[in-house]
């Protein structure tokens, strides 16, 4: 009876052990959509803050290709609410292009 439980309980603890890799290696590796893929070098999508407002409305500033967009994501959909061009990045932080 005591092995019995005790067999069940190292086999959840050892198929929950499995999920929880192999839930890692997705997000490590990149393969969930929306994540960088292998090899990809260039940064050119950003995101650079995210706020919530209220339960449906979120606020994110993104960058890309050297413009800052706030944009409103709520239960509408999404919009753009300002545009900028990006500050200039100090001397040594530039990221590569991958554009040439």
């Amino acid at each position: 009876m005591v092995e019995d439980v005790f067999g069940a309980f190292a086999a959840l603890i050892f198929v929950l052990g499995l999920l929880g890799l192999f839930a890692w290696s997705i997000r490590r590796f990149g393969f969930m959509p929306g994540q960088p893929k292998f090899g990809k070098s260039t940064k050119e999508l950003e995101i650079l803050e995210s706020k919530m407002i209220d339960a449906r409305t979120k606020l994110v500033v993104a960058r890309w290709r050297g413009t800052d967009y706030l944009l409103a994501f709520g239960a509408d959909g999404v919009k753009q609410v300002a545009e900028k061009e990006a500050p200039p990045t100090p001397p040594g932080m530039e990221m590569p292009s991958g554009r040439d």
